[in-house]
């Protein structure tokens, strides 16, 4: 037997229980919305082959995240390992790109019976610009171009938290053309004077050109080498 004072307060419980009943299907429409997003977003970035580009879809989205905030919905945290991924494969293919076309260039590279003269040409460099000792060699000259184009599609959108990371991609870029060079010197057919402009170009990759990159991949971090 059940006192009739106990039936509004009943009545009163089931209204709460289906308000509660819809307010977690909004709750999980809201969420399957936001990881359908994010699912669309990761299948898309990797079509993005710009740095600036890449910036600008982050600013746009951290702008929606920040939007729906005021409703509840701010998911930008959950925007930065997406976007992390995809700094980290752009810059990541950048390197490899430029690696492989060194390789190519070095394979069929006509080595020259004397080098221009150093001094004459170090007084021609632009300041600020990359030396212009690594001229003597096209296939250094390509490299750092290569590297630095790398470097400018990363300064468009540099997470701070991958600075140690993307050096470390950076060192093992560097290593592999180390052991190019160290294959090529080895299983490559020159003579003496082809030999002697070899080491010269060894020369000016160990003591000019991994100095200036590793320089320019700084002052995209403030000092991080």
């Amino acid at each position: 037997i059940f006192s009739t004072k106990d039936a509004p307060a009943a009545a009163g419980a089931a209204k709460n229980d289906e308000k509660f009943k819809y307010a977690d299907l909004l709750h999980v429409w809201a969420a399957r919305r936001v990881a359908s997003y994010l699912q669309l977003l990761r299948g898309s970035l990797h079509h993005i082959k710009e740095g600036a580009n890449l910036s600008s879809v982050f600013e746009h989205c951290m702008y929606c995240g920040m939007s729906l905030g005021r409703i509840g919905l701010d998911f930008r945290c959950l925007l930065v390992p997406v976007f992390e991924d995809a700094v980290r494969n752009l810059f990541g293919e950048s390197l490899k790109r430029a690696v492989v076309t060194f390789g190519i260039m070095l394979a069929g590279y006509k080595w020259p019976r004397q080098a221009p003269d150093a001094q004459q040409q170090q007084q021609q460099q632009a300041p600020g610009g990359p030396p212009y000792e690594l001229m003597q060699h096209p296939p250094l000259a390509v490299l750092a171009n290569g590297l630095l184009l790398s470097f400018n599609e990363l300064r468009h959108c540099a997470p701070k938290a991958m600075a140690a990371e993307l050096q470390g991609a950076l060192s093992a870029s560097l290593g592999e053309v180390d052991l190019t060079l160290k294959w090529y010197g080895v299983a490559s057919d020159l003579d003496d004077s082809e030999r002697q402009s070899f080491k010269g170009l060894c020369s000016q990759y160990k003591e000019v050109m991994v100095p200036y990159v590793r320089e320019s991949f700084g002052k995209i971090y403030d000092g991080v080498r």
